[in-house]
């Protein structure tokens, strides 16, 4: 086992007869590990750069340095690896919780390595908590896994990339705020064989006497490019956003999600037998995007929720000039709108036009556009798919497909039309 520690830990607040001092700050350094034309072995390596401010009167700031392993011409085999970069306010006692401000940790390869086990990375921002005052900011840094060049990545475990935030309790809960969590594969191969999770949510802090902290959710994407290719098992991006709770115990700070991304650009591949993207907001539904351009999407199962009681921006599943083959179902939940576009022979469902075998549902109290550029060609299709919205646009040029076509009208109170060229208040 290999060991790098790099922590930033501020002092504690003095006491005396007139008051009690403020916590110190706390900075997190640089831990690494590195193969640079080398191979290293190791068992489990840990890298980590954490940033703890100090209790006292007033909590200390804790800001997250930067933790994790580069392999440049080189080899790294590792059993599990192991890395953090958080950023932990201190508590207060009359002034506030400090400040929780991740930094970063990643991994940056562009040749071999192979993990046996497990990566769990970590750049999480915690805000500390107030006796009297009110709780600590907390905001999430940057968990990352990058490959280039002829790279090949091997995991046999499962693979954790978080990068949330919860904001410190107090009078008033601390807010919170997502960072970003991302796996980006540039050229090379990357087989993550065991559970993916991409996690950027972020949750409020709990209030003691006003109202909880407001969570806001951050960035949590998976993407190849450039002839890339990156294969997962089980995969789950979550970009949520939680309110913190009040002093009744109700969930009272705003909510918003955030987005979540799946992108294969430049006749790259990503491939997952199952795929779940979230993005919920209690107050403010986040967004998700599925995007192949030029590249390859392939899932057997996918499970998409972007929701909250009022709609964010609109969420966007989109195949030009590549293909986003479905082989088992989609189930897709949104509050908000959704967009399915094809383009230069892009196909969504599936998984082919003369046998399909998806089974695709969507389910959103806002609008389904479909658009494509080929009124001749089937763009967006399965075997049986069923749409409940409140509204259906079919865009000139674009065509379903589908053994079983199912079309739910959202509870509205206005007229329902099939057909023509006009649009109406109600579903057209």
């Amino acid at each position: 086992t290999l060991t790098l520690e790099a922590g930033g830990f501020g002092g504690d607040g003095g006491s005396s007869v007139a008051a009690l001092g403020a916590g110190g700050i706390g900075v997190g350094g640089f831990a690494g590990v590195f193969a640079n034309a080398s191979q290293v072995d190791a068992g489990s390596i840990s890298t980590r750069a954490d940033g703890i401010g100090g209790d006292g009167s007033t909590g200390g700031d804790g800001f997250g340095g930067n933790a994790g392993i580069g392999i440049v011409g080189g080899t790294l085999n590792a059993l599990a690896l192991i890395g953090t970069a958080q950023g932990i306010g201190g508590s207060g006692t009359t002034g506030d919780g400090g400040a929780g401000r991740a930094g970063e940790v990643s991994i940056d390869s562009d040749s071999i390595l192979n993990v046996t086990g497990d990566i769990q990375y970590s750049a999480t921002g915690s805000g500390g908590a107030s006796e009297t005052g009110d709780g600590g900011l907390a905001l999430g840094g940057v968990a990352s896994i990058t490959t280039s060049g002829t790279a090949i990545l091997t995991v046999g475990g499962g693979v954790v990339l978080n990068s949330f935030a919860d904001g410190g309790a107090g009078a008033v809960g601390g807010d919170a705020t997502g960072g970003t969590a991302f796996i980006d594969v540039r050229e090379g191969a990357a087989t993550l064989t065991g559970p993916t999770n991409l996690d950027a949510s972020a949750t409020g802090g709990e209030s003691g006497d006003g109202d909880g902290g407001n969570g806001t959710g951050g960035l949590a994407y998976a993407r190849s490019r450039d002839g890339g290719s990156l294969s997962f098992g089980n995969a789950t991006l979550t970009a949520n956003g939680l309110g913190g709770f009040d002093a009744a115990g109700v969930r009272s700070g705003g909510a918003i999600g955030g987005l979540v991304q799946v992108l294969a650009t430049a006749e790259a591949a990503i491939e997952a037998d199952f795929l779940r993207l979230e993005a919920l907001g209690a107050e403010t539904a986040g967004a998700f995007e599925i995007i192949a351009n030029g590249g390859t999407v392939a899932l057997d199962q996918l499970v998409a929720r972007a929701v909250g009681a009022s709609a964010g921006d609109a969420s966007l599943i989109r195949a030009a000039g590549g293909a986003i083959p479905i082989t088992g179902s989609a189930q897709i939940e949104l509050t908000g709108d959704l967009d399915i576009v094809t383009a230069n022979g892009g196909l969504i469902g599936g998984p082919s036009i003369g046998a399909p075998t998806a089974l695709i549902d969507i389910s959103t109290a806002g609008t389904v556009t479909i658009d494509g550029d080929n009124d001749d060609q089937i763009g967006f299709g399965g075997q049986d798919v069923f749409i409940l919205s409140s509204e259906l646009d079919i865009l000139a040029g674009a065509r379903i497909g589908a053994e079983f076509l199912n079309l739910v009208v959202f509870g509205n109170d206005a007229m329902t039309v099939l057909g023509g060229t006009g649009d109406t208040e109600g579903y057209t």
